[in-house]
């Protein structure tokens, strides 16, 4: 029936790093990504969050 090439047609891995638009998105995504932290850290997001400590409430109890 011939559903079984007779030679290997399957194109192997690329090797190396393909400069692409999907590296690029990534590298992009990174330095937003990394601006928000830096914003988050020098606007005192970690004393806010230390802030933020204790238990959750449950039913029943009153804050």
């Amino acid at each position: 029936m011939g559903l079984i090439p007779a030679a290997g047609s399957a194109n192997g891995f690329e090797v190396g790093i393909s400069w692409n638009h999907t590296t690029r998105l990534d590298i992009a995504f990174l330095t937003l990504a990394a601006a928000f932290v830096i914003r988050f850290l020098r606007t005192g997001g970690r004393d806010m969050l230390n802030n933020m400590g204790g238990t959750p409430v449950t039913d029943g109890q009153v804050g």
